[in-house]
């Protein structure tokens, strides 16, 4: 696995957690309404990066 050091002002990090949300319940909807398959990997993904997003929130500077 490969690792990234990206380096995000608290603001871009504050959008970029709301922007992974919304994505995350976009693949709930369409995963519900009209489905194509791969969704429920795509949301395991966009929840893995939240996580990281989240807790890089909590990180002294």
């Amino acid at each position: 696995m490969t690792y990234r050091k990206v380096e995000l002002t608290d603001m871009q990090l504050s959008h970029a957690v709301v922007a992974i949300q919304s994505y995350m319940e976009d693949l709930l909807r369409k995963a519900n309404h009209d489905p194509e398959g791969g969704e429920h990997e795509d949301y395991l993904v966009a929840q893995s990066v939240l996580a990281a997003l989240k807790a890089a929130k909590h990180e002294p500077n």
